[in-house]
């Protein structure tokens, strides 16, 4: 206008979020591993050294898998087929990572696990301060793969994760001292997503025991192992490089009623 005012010289930018659901972090085995998670055994090498190690013994897809006491320096001597140590606490943990402005989250991976029922498992949980984790331990049977995951909007005592700035998942394979199977627990195709909106269906996967299996939900704590630090920052929200307008204000006076 004549006053050189358009009401479009003020602008600000505004932060849409992507629908549908976003990859935080995967791991197939296939290439780098551990990458960006982080593997260790919480018993130190008490009883041996072994935790998650990348093995072409048995994979869901592709030529690969992750074997929970299949890396370490007694584990990645382990040959395929072996059976799984006493004693056995291998964990493999991602975080932190934020769920800020989610509006669902979760993990999903396959699983394949032969075990003494109830006393050597593999577990999945959720964390808030990287040290206690809160999630449900698997034992048994699983007669071939299956399908697991975590609800972090659902997590067993911890509750509804979404919003927390700090979060971390751990997939935990443990044994206790006396009875033990050939090879113990594998994952494949982990995958670990949150949603902002338009959410499509979450994981189908059920979260009680299948197969010859037994489900419990169970807290672990991490005692030793590496100091948890943040890996690459995850994806972030789209900023549009549109920018919107200020409302329109008129340059000239407004006359009094």
């Amino acid at each position: 206008n004549c006053a050189g005012n358009s009401g479009w010289s003020n602008v600000r930018s505004t932060v849409v979020s992507p629908p549908g659901w976003i990859t935080i972090a995967s791991q197939n085995f296939e290439g780098t591993f551990p990458g960006n998670w982080q593997v260790w055994d919480d018993n130190g090498s008490n009883y041996g050294e072994y935790y998650w190690g990348k093995r072409t013994c048995r994979p869901y897809a592709g030529s690969y898998s992750g074997w929970g006491v299949g890396g370490g320096a007694q584990g990645a001597a382990l040959s395929c087929g072996s059976t799984y140590p006493h004693n056995a606490d291998g964990w493999m943990v991602y975080g932190p990572f934020s769920l800020v402005d989610a509006a669902r989250a979760e993990l999903q991976f396959k699983l394949w696990l032969y075990t003494e029922p109830e006393n050597d498992y593999v577990f999945r949980g959720a964390s808030v301060d990287g040290v206690n984790f809160y999630g449900f331990a698997t034992s048994g049977n699983t007669q071939g793969w299956t399908d697991k995951s975590l609800d972090l909007a659902n997590v067993p005592t911890l509750g509804n994760l979404l919003g927390r700035s700090q979060v971390w998942v751990a997939l935990v394979f443990a044994s206790n001292g006396s009875t033990a199977y050939a090879e113990g627990g594998y994952v494949d195709n982990i995958v670990l997503r949150q949603c902002y909106r338009e959410c499509p269906s979450g994981s189908s996967a059920s979260a009680s025991g299948n197969g010859l299996t037994q489900e419990v939900p169970v807290m672990m704590t991490r005692s030793g192992g590496k100091t948890l630090v943040a890996p690459i920052a995850g994806p972030q929200p789209f900023v549009s490089p549109l920018s919107v307008p200020e409302p329109f204000r008129s340059p000239l006076p407004v006359p009094e009623p």
